[in-house]
């Protein structure tokens, strides 16, 4: 969906895409973005351009109207940009190991925060089984 990178010395020195990502709820499913993966090389870690970037791809998002964001993370950081808590949103993921808790949701439609509640799905090759 976006993709967005920085280079230096013709070098890749960070990467953040935004993927497809749907929300599996009773109303059907919903078509969204998931903000993953994220790569910062070491040495420009703490410089800002990490988080430019990903403001970059959201503005990108909602220009494109994009209904939400999702991602899989520490909360603490995401939250700076906008991302809530999912579980309030009845959201939930099934990545094994990973804990519930690291679902952050963002809402960019126009509905505001009328995310649906369901089980979120990145796109199928963040998965052994692709199947929902």
């Amino acid at each position: 969906m976006v993709s967005l990178v920085a280079v230096d010395d013709d070098k890749v020195q960070e990467h953040v895409l935004h993927s497809p990502a749907q929300i599996f709820s009773e109303y059907g499913v919903v078509h969204g973005a998931g903000l993953a993966p994220v790569f910062v090389s070491s040495n420009v870690q703490r410089q800002g351009i990490g988080s430019a970037l990903i403001n970059e791809g959201l503005k990108q998002l909602r220009a494109i109207q994009t209904d939400f964001v999702v991602v899989i993370g520490d909360p603490a950081y995401y939250q700076r940009f906008g991302f809530l808590p999912a579980a309030p949103f009845g959201l939930s993921h099934d990545f094994d190991g990973i804990p519930q808790e690291f679902l952050m949701v963002l809402s960019t439609g126009e509905d505001g925060d009328q995310v649906p509640a369901g089980s979120v799905w990145y796109c199928e090759q963040f998965y052994d089984d692709p199947t929902p």
